[in-house]
């Protein structure tokens, strides 16, 4: 998978960052979003953020390591006091996120669209 930062024609309210995870987010690669994530939030300093958007609208395929490391990564940011925002958009990735409960367990930190997820980063 290619993590890169969302685009800039997506305006992001300060203290909201995201990136968009293109390609198959498979056991060979997950940890390159952990990366990707740390890297922009020291970047940005984890002082001035309240939120993390990951994007899986381009992402082609998912396994079950890559479901575990967004569980992870919504746990792990929390106890740092950011929320992480998943956008999941209809389709196979978010009809296999729903079989095997993971939307369920993503309740409020899942959106169908980047707005969404940018509106519930804002409250």
């Amino acid at each position: 998978a290619k993590v890169r930062e969302l685009d800039h024609s997506i305006p992001l309210p300060q203290g909201v960052v995201g990136v968009a995870v293109e390609g198959a987010l498979t056991f060979a690669n997950q940890r390159g979003l952990r990366r990707a994530l740390a890297r922009l939030v020291e970047r940005e300093g984890v002082e001035n953020l309240h939120a993390v958007v990951v994007s899986l609208e381009t992402t082609t395929q998912f396994d079950l390591s890559a479901e575990r490391a967004i569980v992870d990564l919504v746990h792990d940011y929390a106890e740092g006091e950011l929320e992480v925002h998943v956008v999941c958009p209809d389709g196979t990735i978010r009809r296999l996120m729903e079989r095997t409960g993971l939307l369920a367990s993503l309740e409020g930190h899942a959106h169908e669209d980047i707005s969404a997820a940018i509106s519930a980063s804002s409250r």
